[in-house]
């Protein structure tokens, strides 16, 4: 990650002052994770079972199996836990509790990072259980320890030929769900993964979810704030993904960060029964 974060989460906190706080809290920990440099993946794909993954809707990669670099994230996450230890948060002391479990048993924290991949909702509540941190907190900090690594393999294989020819709803690289979608200049759709940053094209008028596709059940709202952001809902599911539209955006921050900086529009979807 570079300092190019920081100069767009002190632009959106200008802009955007009704997310100043969760941006704010975010930027101290964007501080530490500009810090990590993580070794590019040095992993080699089957050559000869891509093709035969790819039309059967199989990423590149499992969660599970992302080359990322578990000990740099590891010693990231100790310095989330360190820094947030040392803030007026009410949580604060159960970070003082996970920073000194993460010290004790690097192992422990580890095992965090790989069950956060792996979806394994049991295994990151036992951490919780021992820390007394909340499972969505921890899964936050999880995410944000990896995502410098996360970054590296997203760019790795950005180009890879597979990416532009996936038509799923997933993410081709490592099979997890979009978190926000775009419009580019030229009016096409893209969806941007929740996990990697991978980001594909998608029909604009296609549930990503359940890819309905009739009109009838398919439908969006948005919110004066931000006339160029939007939310797309599905009855057919009843779920939602959230678009920026960039061709009335002068300058385009990450999508990690156009997601979080519009929160009050998810808090606005599940109101009304997406998820």
């Amino acid at each position: 990650m570079t300092s190019e974060w920081l100069h767009h989460i002190d632009r959106l906190i200008s802009q955007r002052p009704f997310s100043k706080q969760i941006l704010e809290a975010y930027r101290e920990l964007v501080v530490l994770m500009t810090e990590s440099e993580p070794p590019p993946p040095q992993v080699a794909l089957d050559e000869k079972l891509r093709p035969i993954r790819r039309t059967q809707g199989f990423p590149l990669f499992q969660r599970s199996e992302l080359p990322v670099d578990i000990e740099g994230s590891r010693r990231l996450l100790e310095r989330f836990f360190e820094h947030l230890s040392n803030s007026s948060r009410s949580d604060r002391e159960a970070m003082g509790t996970a920073l000194l479990k993460a010290r004790e048993r690097p192992d422990g924290a580890e095992r965090l990072l790989r069950s956060f991949l792996s979806e394994d909702v049991p295994g990151m509540a036992v951490f919780c259980g021992e820390t007394g941190l909340e499972l969505k907190v921890v899964e936050f900090l999880a995410m944000n320890a990896l995502k410098p690594s996360l970054i590296q393999c997203g760019r790795a294989y950005s180009k890879h030929p597979d990416l532009k020819l996936w038509d799923r709803g997933y993410c081709p690289l490592c099979g997890s769900q979009p978190a926000i979608s775009s419009i580019d200049k030229s009016g096409k759709r893209a969806l941007h993964c929740s996990l990697c940053g991978t980001q594909w094209g998608y029909p604009r008028l296609k549930c990503p979810f359940c890819a309905e596709e009739e009109h009838s059940k398919l439908g969006y709202f948005r919110d004066e704030r931000l006339e160029y952001v939007r939310v797309d809902y599905c009855h057919g599911c009843e779920r939602y993904v959230k678009v920026i539209d960039l061709r009335s955006v002068e300058e385009p921050a990450p999508m990690e960060l156009e997601n979080l900086s519009t929160i009050y529009l998810d808090v606005l979807a599940v109101e009304r029964g997406f998820s």
